[in-house]
C-alpha cells in the first residue's frame, strides 16, 4: 500500500521537481557559452585549385597546425569544391592557431586562423607544386677581378599561382665562400651583392640559383662568369727632351652589365696606368630598356599579358609586369576564364553565401551537442514527471 504524502512531503517533491528543472537549463546555457564545448571544431568549405586547374574527385586535402599535427582532411567529390570540413581543435588552447592547407600534398597559399564553432564556406584554397616554378638569374658582369663587387639579380616566377614577397631564393658558385639566400619582392624580384674572394682561383665559374632552398627537389637555374686576373700597371714616360716624364691613362673596362629593373647597365673602368686621374674615363652607367632574362621568363614587351595564378598582368611601358584584373575563375592565355556554375549539395563553393554568425546553434558543428542536450534532458524531465506522478499517486 503507497504511503500517502503529507502536504509538506508534497510541496517538498514539488520544490526538488523546480530545482531539477533549474538545473538543466543552467547545464544547457553552460553547454550553448562553450564552457563545455572547449576544444570544438571549425568548419570550411570552398573552391580548391591545383597548378590553376580545379581539382578531381578523389583529391585529399589535409588541414595541419604549426606542429606538423593532421587536424582534419578531406577527400573531393566534385570537380573544383571541398568541404564541409571539419577541423579539430587539439585542446582548449586551441584558439588562435594557424592552420595550413596541403592538396595531395602541396601547401595552399591560405592559412586560416582556427576559432570555435568557426564556419567559412567560402574558404578557397590555391596550391602550385614546383613544376609550376621558374627562375632565371644573372650576374653584372661577365668577368671579375679578385675583391670586385659582383651583382647577381634574377626572377623567381609561378605561371599559375600569384607569388606573395619574401620568397627565399638560395645562390652558390660550388667549391668558392660564395654561398647565401636572399628575399623576392613583390613581383618575384631579387637582387645581391657580393664580393669576389681575394684568393679566388682564376678560371671560369657557374653561379646556380634554386628554389626552395631546402628542398630536395628545387626549380634552379645558372649563368657562368670568370675571374681574371687584374691587368699589370704600366708607367708610359715621356719621350720629349730634356728627360722629363709624364703619365698617359689607359682604361680598360668590363663588358656592359643586363639591363636592370631600373633601366639602366654599369660597367667598370679600370686606368691601368694608374695615372690617378679621370681624364678621358669612358661612361660607366648608360640608360637600357628592361626585360626578363632569357631561361623560362616571359619577355616584357609593351602591351604583352602573362596569366599568374588568378591574376591577369600586362606588361607597362616601364618594362614590367603589372596586375591588370583579378578573375575569380583564374585566367588562361591572354584573358580571365569564364564564369563557373557552383555545384548543389552539400560541398560549398563561390557564391554559397556569407560565413554565419551568432549563436553557434546555427552553426553545422554544433548540432551534435545540440542532439545531446536534448537527449539528455528529456530524459531527465521523463524521470522527475514520472517520480512525481507516483508521487501524487500515493496523497
Amino acid at each position: 500500500m503507497l504511503k500517502k504524502l503529507s502536504e509538506k512531503e508534497y510541496h517538498m517533491e514539488t520544490k526538488k521537481f523546480t530545482i531539477g528543472i533549474a538545473i538543466a537549463g543552467i547545464i544547457l546555457l553552460l553547454i550553448a557559452s562553450g564552457v563545455f564545448a572547449q576544444p570544438s571544431v571549425h568548419d570550411v568549405a570552398g573552391t580548391a585549385m591545383l597548378n590553376g586547374n580545379p581539382v578531381t574527385p578523389g583529391t585529399l586535402i589535409v588541414a595541419m597546425d604549426a606542429n606538423g599535427t593532421e587536424r582534419g582532411n578531406f577527400t573531393t567529390t566534385l570537380s573544383g569544391f571541398y568541404g564541409i570540413m571539419h577541423i579539430n581543435g587539439d585542446d582548449p588552447d586551441s584558439t588562435g592557431d594557424e592552420i595550413s592547407f596541403f592538396i595531395n600534398g602541396t601547401e595552399a597559399q591560405q592559412v586560416l586562423i582556427w576559432q570555435p564553432f568557426g564556419y567559412d564556406p567560402n574558404f578557397g584554397l590555391t596550391a602550385c607544386d614546383l613544376s609550376t616554378y621558374s627562375i632565371t638569374v644573372q650576374t653584372d658582369a661577365s668577368s671579375y677581378y679578385r675583391s670586385q663587387n659582383m651583382v647577381i639579380t634574377g626572377y623567381l616566377m609561378n605561371s599559375q599561382c600569384s607569388l606573395e614577397p619574401g620568397k627565399t631564393v638560395a645562390y652558390s658558385v660550388p667549391s668558392t665562400a660564395i654561398v647565401g639566400q636572399v628575399q623576392t619582392n613583390g613581383t618575384g624580384y631579387f637582387s645581391v651583392t657580393v664580393s669576389i674572394p681575394s684568393d679566388m682561383p682564376y678560371g671560369p665559374y657557374t653561379l646556380w640559383a634554386s628554389y626552395p632552398p631546402a628542398a630536395n627537389e628545387t626549380v634552379f637555374n645558372t649563368t657562368n662568369f670568370t675571374v681574371v686576373e687584374e691587368p699589370v700597371p704600366v708607367v708610359v714616360t715621356s719621350s720629349s727632351g730634356g728627360g722629363g716624364g709624364g703619365c698617359s691613362p689607359s682604361w680598360i673596362c668590363t663588358e656592359w652589365s643586363a639591363c636592370q629593373e631600373n633601366g639602366t647597365q654599369s660597367r667598370n673602368c679600370t686606368d691601368t696606368s694608374k695615372c690617378g686621374t679621370t681624364f678621358g674615363k669612358p661612361n660607366e652607367t648608360q640608360s637600357c630598356t628592361y626585360t626578363p632574362s632569357e631561361g623560362g621568363a616571359e619577355a616584357c614587351t609593351t602591351g604583352a599579358r602573362i596569366c599568374s595564378g588568378n591574376d591577369l598582368m600586362e606588361c607597362s611601358s616601364e618594362g614590367s609586369f603589372v596586375t591588370i584584373q583579378t578573375c575569380e575563375f583564374g585566367c588562361s592565355g591572354d584573358a580571365c576564364n569564364p564564369g563557373e556554375t557552383v555545384p548543389s549539395g552539400n560541398e560549398t563553393g563561390t557564391g554559397s553565401g556569407a560565413p554565419v554568425t551568432g549563436l553557434f546553434l546555427l552553426e553545422p558543428s554544433a548540432w551534435p551537442y545540440w542532439v545531446l542536450i536534448l537527449i539528455i534532458i528529456v530524459i531527465f524531465v521523463w524521470y522527475l514527471m514520472r517520480r512525481r506522478k507516483k508521487k501524487k499517486a500515493s496523497l
